[in-house]
């Protein structure tokens, strides 16, 4: 429609580059948010990309730094739990793992709440684990999402970071 008519009103002799450049030229002039007017508008709007643009890749690089350090603080806990069970023979395996879990198991409900994960870990790695810290274990151990870790799900975080196989109930 528009470019047809710009089209008709240029000269036959004029190349095709020249014919296009001149299009979006008037495309351009004629557009009705390219008005001279709207000029700011199409700056603040421009503005508020970039600087939505920018906030994403500081939320992007910010979550990356978290996830990085979650992964790293797991892989360590997982280490010194492991530590603990190295020693132990891989037929006395669940017998040991049962001890310690029935250790911590304060309440003896069957599984470790968040006070118990916090009280065990500490012993583990001899300082006391943050909130945030007890969330990213129960993340990752807690299997069946309920806030708890029960005997199985203990002894598939052992055995995972023994490399030891998992038993016929995991």
């Amino acid at each position: 429609c528009f470019h047809f008519a710009v089209a008709e009103a240029l000269p036959a002799s004029t190349s095709c580059g020249a014919q296009l450049r001149q299009r979006s030229t008037m495309a351009a002039i004629t557009h009705p948010s390219l008005r001279l007017g709207n000029v700011p508008e199409i700056m603040s709007t421009t503005q508020r990309m970039t600087n939505l643009q920018n906030g994403l890749k500081g939320s992007l690089c910010e979550i990356t730094r978290t996830l990085s350090s979650a992964e790293q603080f797991v892989d360590e806990a997982g280490m010194l739990l492991a530590k603990q069970f190295s020693e132990v023979a891989r037929e006395d395996l669940t017998e040991a793992i049962g001890k310690v879990f029935s250790k911590f198991d304060d309440d003896d409900n069957g599984f470790l709440d968040r006070n118990e994960i916090q009280i065990a870990f500490t012993s583990f790695i001899g300082k006391r684990l943050s909130g945030e810290e007890v969330d990213i274990l129960l993340s990752v151990f807690d299997c069946d999402g309920d806030e708890m870790v029960d005997p199985h799900e203990f002894e598939h975080l052992v055995r995972f970071h023994l490399r030891a196989p998992c038993s016929n109930t995991c």
